[in-house]
C-alpha cells in the first residue's frame, strides 16, 4: 500500500497537503501555496470542484515517469517499426 500523502508531498512540496487517499485536488492557477486535498475516489475528488477551468484532478497512484518510458521514440529508427 503506498502512503500517498507522502507521494504528494514528495511531487508538489511548496504545498500544503490535507487529507487521505488516492487522488490530489490540485489547482495550478492558485500559485505554489495552494492548497492540495486528497480524497480516496475520483467521483468524491471531482465533486469538490466547483469550476473544472481552475483545478483538475491528479492520480498519485500513477506513475508518469514509467508511462513516458513505455512510449516508443518515433524519430529513433528501432522503435518505429
Amino acid at each position: 500500500m503506498s502512503n500517498y500523502l507522502e507521494i504528494c508531498k514528495r511531487r508538489f512540496p511548496s504545498h500544503c497537503v490535507g487529507g487521505n487517499g488516492r487522488f490530489a485536488v490540485y489547482s495550478p492557477a492558485a500559485g505554489p501555496m495552494s492548497k492540495i486535498l486528497l480524497f480516496d475516489s475520483y467521483t468524491e475528488a471531482a465533486r469538490q470542484i466547483v469550476d473544472p477551468r481552475y483545478a483538475q484532478v491528479v492520480d498519485l497512484g500513477v506513475d508518469g515517469e514509467a508511462l513516458l518510458a513505455k512510449i516508443p521514440d518515433r524519430h529513433y529508427e528501432r522503435e518505429r517499426r
